[in-house]
């Protein structure tokens, strides 16, 4: 009979804390617009300096909070208050009975911050001090950021600019012209190794360019000049072969005819003109 009433007791004990459990959870999916009751403690990530769109449903119950008589103040502490005793007010005699909302700017000092990231908000009975013991009810815990911090989904992208950026440069340009990267800018602008112009080439595709250029338009005035001055010396040895060609002439054939042995010759005809004269005569 004894071991009967202790199962019995066991049981009992177990399933109160099973309901009081399912029903803490319950809470927060079913008051807690944002952040959002719904996810699991530490899912949501907030920066400071950032305002928060707070946002909750009516409460008309006396669980917890009897909120059906009394006012609550709304307060951001640490999720874990032991390890980090902090507390601030951030919102001063709200009625839980119907919804609300409220523009919450993330302020949580950078001393508290290096202790822990994990915070959660809080309704509390209106008092004058915060009072961890009291009833409340309290949000799902979410992460608060330093502002300048990346969150994890973009600290893998910034990782990867950083090592791009560090990679062997181009040979084309000289590595004293180029500035060492300091991590203020590897953080905040991803530098590409080879920057794109507005014509969509790399700098390197261009530098090709201007080099091919430059050598084609060396090679054209190589030619120009080759061929200028062969011209040149072409028309500068025309003469002197011309004379080579007569000197041969001249050793070959002998001397070329002087003006008085031609004007002699073109005396035959005439003397035959003369002796034919006394002919006609008779």
């Amino acid at each position: 009979m004894f071991y009967r009433d202790s199962s019995f007791g066991l049981t009992l004990c177990v399933f109160w804390g099973l309901c009081r459990f399912t029903t803490a959870q319950t809470v927060q999916s079913i008051v807690w617009k944002v952040p959002d009751g719904t996810l699991p403690d530490l899912s949501q990530q907030f920066t400071t300096g950032n305002t928060l769109p707070l946002s909750w449903n009516a409460w008309n119950l006396d669980q917890y909070v009897n909120a059906t008589k009394n006012l609550v103040d709304l307060w951001v502490t640490s999720f874990d208050y032991s390890l980090n005793a902090f507390s601030q007010r951030i919102a001063r005699n709200l009625n839980l009975t119907t919804a609300g909302n409220f523009a919450w700017t993330i302020e949580v000092p950078d001393t508290n911050l290096a202790i822990s990231a994990k915070y959660v908000l809080r309704f509390k009975e209106a008092a004058s001090s915060f009072e961890i013991d009291s009833g409340e009810l309290s949000s799902p815990g979410f992460i608060i950021l330093r502002a300048g911090i990346p969150t994890t989904s973009t600290s893998n992208t910034r990782t990867s600019s950083a090592s791009i950026s560090s990679s062997p440069v181009s040979s084309s340009f000289s590595s004293s012209s180029l500035p060492s990267p300091t991590p203020s800018t590897l953080a905040e602008t991803p530098v590409s190794q080879q920057t794109l112009g507005s014509g969509g080439m790399t700098t390197g595709a261009k530098a090709g360019i201007g080099l091919g250029v430059s050598l084609g338009f060396l090679a054209l005035c190589g030619l120009a000049y080759i061929f200028f001055f062969k011209r040149k010396g072409i028309k500068h040895s025309g003469p002197a072969e011309t004379s080579q060609s007569v000197e041969a002439d001249y050793k070959k054939y002998g001397a070329p005819a002087t003006p008085a042995e031609l004007a002699g010759l073109s005396q035959g005809p005439l003397e035959l003109e003369a002796s034919r004269e006394p002919g006609g005569h008779k």
